[in-house]
């Protein structure tokens, strides 16, 4: 990371959530981020210059919760995600124990990603079962490339355009006794 380097991130979050019926609950949240990144010396190669960059966005989420009887629940939700350019993704200077050298880089966007979720849960006194699926599309995806295609060649800190993200979520409990908990999970 860049010397005499300097990043704020700052975030404000709100959320609601409403009883609709008495099966039915549904919320919503909102959250304000503002990073900002002030890198005081970075070898360019030939030189030490300086940069200053910010970023600020708003993302919500929305979730819905069915209660389809007293043990028994199915829920869903979107939600937008934001992450800005940390220091290290600016200004990184990194050698690893294998030789390979990974530097950042100043042009850098802003990863933005909405994520959907549907899943169920079945709970009673001693056993819990959950299962979810989720896909996930990121934006810009902020990653680490080779600068050239050969081997050993330093790698450099882009934007990616889009990635994909899907999968199961399982996960079980079972409450033997008052002071034993077996549980499990699978993605």
């Amino acid at each position: 990371v860049a010397d005499d380097s300097t990043y704020h991130l700052f975030g404000a979050f709100g959320h609601y959530r409403r009883q609709v019926t008495d099966a039915l609950e549904l919320s919503a949240g909102g959250r304000f981020t503002h990073a900002e990144a002030d890198l005081g010396k970075i070898w360019n190669g030939t030189e030490d210059i300086s940069s200053s960059d910010d970023w600020s966005n708003v993302v919500f989420n929305f979730r819905g919760r069915y209660q389809l009887n007293q043990w028994w629940d199915i829920y869903g939700g979107a939600s937008q995600g934001f992450r800005a350019p940390n220091a290290n993704d600016l200004s990184g200077n990194i050698t690893s124990r294998s030789g390979d050298e990974e530097t950042g880089s100043l042009d850098l966007d802003p990863e933005d990603s909405w994520t959907f979720e549907l899943g169920t849960r079945v709970t009673n006194e001693c056993f819990d079962f959950r299962a979810a699926a989720f896909y996930t599309l990121v934006d810009d995806l902020i990653t680490r490339i080779p600068e050239t295609s050969v081997a050993g060649s330093p790698v450099i800190t882009t934007n990616g355009q889009e990635a994909e993200i899907y999968g199961v979520e399982l996960e079980a409990v079972w409450r033997f006794d008052d002071n034993w908990t077996l549980s499990g999970f699978l993605t």
